[in-house]
């Protein structure tokens, strides 16, 4: 006999993906950084290695984004992609990144925070859109 999941509004669900998304997000993104930092230490990189680790968090956030909103997701019996929130996450992380760059070339300060908060929320709304994705184009 197959039990069939109680239905949440979808409002909820979407609070518990956006929980899920911020929580996977920055804490990979924070194991990344440490692990690459770990592991090459002894490289004699220099300043080149917190470039690597940053560029390690920023993976780890667009992957932890996407796991802790299937996790969110799974915690209320709701269906969704994990490939297409991983997706979702990297493009639209790249495209605040990309976009920033060409917009405000040499721009620094407050405009720097903004922009990587703004990087940060497109990777947890990408990861969202990405793994409710074929709940909408019924796919």
């Amino acid at each position: 006999m197959q039990t069939i999941p109680p239905q949440r509004p979808f409002a909820v669900v979407l609070a518990a993906q956006l929980a899920g998304s911020l929580l996977g997000g920055v804490l990979l993104a924070i194991a990344f950084y440490y692990l690459v930092g770990f592991a090459l230490l002894g490289a004699g990189l220099g300043m080149g290695l917190l470039t690597l680790q940053v560029y390690a968090a920023i993976i780890g956030l667009a992957l932890g984004a996407a796991l802790g909103t299937a996790l969110g997701s799974r915690m209320m019996q709701e269906p969704g992609h994990l490939g297409a929130a991983i997706g979702g996450a990297i493009l639209f992380g790249l495209l605040v990144i990309i976009l920033s760059r060409t917009v405000f070339v040499g721009q620094m300060g407050l405009l720097s925070l903004g922009l990587g908060l703004a990087a940060i929320f497109a990777t947890m709304i990408g990861a969202v859109v990405g793994f409710n994705l074929p709940r909408f184009t019924g796919r």
